[in-house]
């Protein structure tokens, strides 16, 4: 089982994740304060080049539960299939009830 790094707000609105006494954070920057977002993974620094690709993989993600959550609330199967789908569609046999 994967450690979660612990949360902690500061009195000056910061907010910093840790894990092992080390700034980390897998799904966004470790560390926010009025300066800016600062991201870093066991205790290191993200170059901005890894900075930049966790960024595109978080908002994919987004977009992903975004679009399975418009599937839940109702969009219809030609809606899911002109934005997309995170998962693939499968076909299912009509359920049987009774004897």
């Amino acid at each position: 089982m994967t450690q979660e790094p612990q949360h902690y707000k500061l009195m000056d609105g910061s907010e910093r994740w840790e894990l092992d006494d080390k700034l980390h954070r897998e799904d966004g920057p470790a560390l926010i304060t009025p300066e800016g977002e600062f991201w870093y993974r066991h205790g290191k620094e993200m170059p901005p080049e890894e900075v930049a690709e966790r960024k595109a993989v978080i908002e994919a993600d987004n977009r992903a539960r975004e679009n399975d959550a418009r599937r839940c609330e109702g969009e219809t199967v030609e809606e899911t299939m002109k934005s997309g789908t995170s998962r693939p569609i499968v076909t299912m046999r009509p359920l049987r009830f009774g004897p």
